[in-house]
Parts: structure tokens; sequence; C-alpha cells
């Protein structure tokens, strides 16, 4: 099976009924301008570094371990950070198809800034497990 962890994490928050929609106000990749095409208020879901893999030795699979990191941005605090938390307690009941595990980095979102136009940034992180070469 192959495995795009930023897309599979999209894909499972844009049906985890907390109101995000793939390509509408939830985006893979990193962060965007707002535009006609990227709403003000949008969630955006992109790979990251990882830790090497894991491999016994003379067996031709892996275990993989990969950093996705999820950026909110949001015009309203309280809204931004129901969302965040929203995405936090989704992906912590996640059951994602092909992998092993996924688990929150933080036990929080954090929140990185505010911008010059009022506009709330969140982050987190998550690691995927997967095993590869089965």
């Amino acid at each position: 099976m192959a495995h795009n962890p930023a897309l599979d994490v999209a894909t499972f928050l844009s049906g985890a009924g907390i109101g995000l929609t793939l390509g509408t106000n939830l985006f893979v990749g990193s962060l965007r301008a707002e535009s006609a095409l990227v709403t003000r208020e949008a969630v955006f879901v992109s790979g990251g570094s990882s830790t090497a893999p894991s491999r016994v030795m003379g067996q031709g699979s892996e275990t993989r371990f990969v950093l996705v990191s999820v950026r909110i941005r949001w015009s309203r605090f309280q809204e931004g950070d129901a969302m965040s938390r929203s995405i936090l307690n989704a992906m912590r009941a996640a059951s994602l198809p092909g992998y092993l595990d996924a688990f929150s980095v933080q036990s929080e979102p954090l929140l990185l800034s505010v911008s010059s136009e009022g506009r709330y940034f969140w982050f987190m992180s998550f690691t995927l497990s997967y095993q590869e070469g089965v």
C-alpha cells in the first residue's frame, strides 16, 4: 500500500465530522495566503521530518515513523481554538487504514502567533507509523 501521510490525515479529518472539507477549508501542503480559492479560516496539513525507519537485519520490511504537521488559521480566537481542539481530539481517536498508530506529539494545540490582519495561527503535529515492504 502506498502511503501519503499528509493526504491520509487530511482525508481522515475531512470525514471526521468537525466541519472540514478537503479542498475547501482543508488543504494538503504548506500554509497558503487567503485567496478566492483558499478561505480565511483554513487548515493546512503537511508532511515533515521523521526518525529513521526501524528495520530488522535481513528482512525486507521496515517500520517508518512520519511526522505530520497541522496548521490552523482562524479569524476568531474562540472558534479557532475550538477547531484546533476538535482536530486534536479526532486524531487522538484516529484509526487510519494502513497505519499501525497515530498519536499527537503535543498535549495541547500551540498558539503560534497573531498576524497583523488579526488572524490566529495554531500548530500541532502527529506521528504516524506504518510498515513498508511487507
